[in-house]
């Protein structure tokens, strides 16, 4: 039994002892891997705006020892490539438009400094980089609120709904801005409203387009509110009151109003009056002149009257 560990011993030396011969051989050779490079783009002109996709990628190929190449294959070659204003070529193709370049051989200069300089570099895609730049034009256009709203029963609005800021400065290049006429805020859904809300939104911005301020607060007043009835004289405009006799000669008016202002409502904050109708039939339009503001009329009737004249 002793043999014949003796011997399972000897033999996984010599199979330890060959793997690592043949690992040796084999990571001895030349290899080539493909690796993806980050590109990071920094310091841009602020007085420019890109009008162009930029690569965020460079494919590259390295070769090298296969002993070399193991931790490249894992870890990748180091930190992502950094791109400033310094290391691209430029020269204007119009008044108001310039391009950036960056040839391989300057990416594979840049790539070669974050590698073991013994490694042979390939550029792969893209085979070089460009940016396309132009003056940054400025535009004053109005913020349209994307929302849905949904009140509580017996609940109304005290105000109409606002943002505010209602518009915002964009910028961007002279085709991106001419196409935009307002900024939409993302859909937001606000169901069974019974308080007043104040939220900050977010603004919408199309791509490569830029605004100093990216929010709008959202009012929404509501207010809880009952349902009323006054009765009101009706006036007449066509003839002195002395001389006509109207039937009904009061119509009553069935509105809603807020708790809090429930108490404040008299009939002097109203105005019916009478005129002829217009079609001559014998009978006198009723039209409600005047309310107050802060309620919210449903109906009124009689919506005509009879009259005679006095003599």
């Amino acid at each position: 039994m002793i043999i014949k560990n003796k011997k399972t011993s000897v033999f996984v030396i010599f199979l330890a002892v060959s793997s690592m011969m043949w690992l040796l051989i084999k990571f001895s050779k030349e290899y080539t891997i493909s690796i993806e490079v980050p590109v990071v783009y920094k310091d841009l002109p602020v007085d420019k705006v890109l009008i162009n996709k930029t690569e965020s990628i460079i494919y590259i190929e390295i070769s090298d020892f296969g002993f070399e190449l193991i931790g490249p294959s894992i870890f990748g070659i180091g930190d992502p490539i950094s791109l400033s204003e310094a290391d691209f070529y430029k020269y204007k193709t119009s008044e108001k438009r310039t391009k950036w370049y960056l040839l391989p051989n300057a990416m594979k200069s840049l790539i070669q400094q974050n590698t073991d300089s013994k490694r042979r570099v390939d550029i792969m895609n893209p085979d070089s980089l460009i940016l396309i730049f132009e003056e940054k034009q400025v535009k004053k256009v109005k913020i349209v609120p994307n929302i849905s709203l949904q009140l509580a029963p017996q609940y109304q609005f005290k105000k109409a709904p606002r943002i505010q800021p209602d518009s915002v400065l964009i910028y961007g290049s002279v085709n991106q801005l001419n196409s935009i006429d307002s900024i939409q805020t993302p859909l937001m859904s606000y169901q069974n409203i019974d308080h007043s809300i104040q939220e900050e939104l977010t603004i919408v911005l199309p791509s490569n387009v830029e605004a100093k301020s990216q929010t709008t607060m959202l009012f929404i007043e509501v207010e809880k509110f009952t349902e009323a009835v006054i009765e009101v004289p009706i006036g007449l405009n066509f003839m002195n009151e002395e001389e006509v006799k109207i039937f009904p000669e009061t119509i009553k008016i069935r509105y809603t109003v807020s708790l809090e202002d429930f108490h404040k409502i008299n009939e002097s904050y109203f105005n019916a009056i009478a005129r002829v109708d217009t079609l001559s039939s014998g009978m006198l339009d009723i039209l409600l002149q005047k309310y107050p503001e802060n309620i919210q009329i449903i109906d009124y009737s009689p919506k005509v009257a009879e009259y005679i004249i006095l003599k």
